[in-house]
C-alpha cells in the first residue's frame, strides 16, 4: 500500500498484501502495514496460512504487538507467545487496557503469567485478576472494567468537570454509567447528550435505561439476545 494506493474492497488489500509476501518485499511489508489499526493487522495475519503469516508478523510495528495479539484468534496468538520470556512478556503488556493484558496472558505458562502480574500497575492487576477469574465463555470474561460512572441527582455541568478533572474519558468513551448510591447501575448517559444538553440539567433526565447481561451468562447465549432485530434504536 504504497502513499495513495487505494482500494475499494478487503479482497484487494489481501491480494496486494498476497503480492508483497511472494516478492518477499519485507520494506513493502512494513509500509503497508504503518498506521493501520489493530484490529486490521490482526485480521490479515488470521488471513493467511501460518508460512506466510510469519511475514506479515514480522512486519507489525513494534508498538502495535500487544494489542494486535490480543485481537487475533487464541490458536495464532499461542503460537507467537509460546517461547517468550517473562521480559518479552512484560514487554509487550506495556500500555494495554485490562482487557487487552487478559487475553494476552491467558495463553501462556502461570509461572509466567503470575511474573509478569508483577510488573502490572495495581489497577490494571486487580482488573486483569477479575476478568481472569471468570471462565472463558462467559459474559464477565469480557466485560470492559474501565467504565465511567457518575451518580444520579448531579447536573451535566458537574458531570463534565469531574470527568476533565480526573482524565476519565478516551477516543472510545461513546456513554457514562449512572449509579444509585449503592452503586447499582441505573442507566447510561451518551457523551452527545453529556455535552450538548442544558448544563444545569441533572443526567437523570437524559439518562436511557440500561440494558444488562448476568456475568455468569454464556457468550453464545449473549449472542443470541443481542443479534441485530432484538433491539430498536434509542433515538
Amino acid at each position: 500500500m504504497h502513499e495513495g494506493t487505494q482500494f475499494s474492497s478487503a479482497e484487494e488489500q489481501l491480494v496486494y498484501l498476497q503480492a508483497l509476501i511472494e516478492a518477499e518485499d519485507h520494506s513493502g511489508l512494513c509500509r503497508a502495514l504503518e498506521d493501520k489499526e489493530s484490529a486490521d493487522l490482526a485480521r490479515w495475519l488470521e488471513s493467511f496460512p501460518a508460512n506466510q503469516r510469519h511475514q506479515i508478523w514480522l512486519a507489525v510495528p513494534d508498538s502495535q504487538l500487544g494489542e494486535v495479539l490480543a485481537e487475533v484468534a487464541e490458536d495464532i496468538r499461542t503460537e507467537y507467545m509460546t517461547d517468550m520470556s517473562v521480559a518479552d512478556v512484560t514487554e509487550l503488556v506495556k500500555g494495554l487496557d485490562a482487557q487487552e493484558v487478559a487475553e494476552v496472558l491467558d495463553v501462556v505458562e502461570d509461572h509466567l503469567k503470575t511474573e509478569v502480574y508483577e510488573s502490572l500497575d495495581e489497577i490494571i492487576r486487580s482488573q486483569v485478576e477479575v476478568l481472569q477469574a471468570y471462565d472463558e465463555d462467559t459474559v464477565g470474561r469480557y466485560m470492559d472494567p474501565e467504565t465511567v460512572n457518575v451518580k444520579q441527582g448531579v447536573t451535566l455541568e458537574a458531570v463534565q468537570r469531574f470527568v476533565r478533572i480526573h482524565k476519565l474519558l478516551d477516543d472510545e468513551s461513546q456513554e457514562i454509567m449512572v449509579t444509585d448510591k449503592d452503586k447499582r447501575l441505573l442507566g447510561t448517559i451518551t457523551l452527545i447528550d453529556l455535552v450538548k444538553q442544558n448544563q444545569d440539567s441533572l443526567v437523570d433526565e437524559f439518562m436511557y435505561k440500561a440494558f444488562t447481561l448476568n456475568d455468569t451468562m454464556k457468550v453464545n447465549d449473549a449472542a443470541s439476545v443481542l443479534r441485530p432485530g432484538n433491539f430498536i434504536s434509542r433515538r
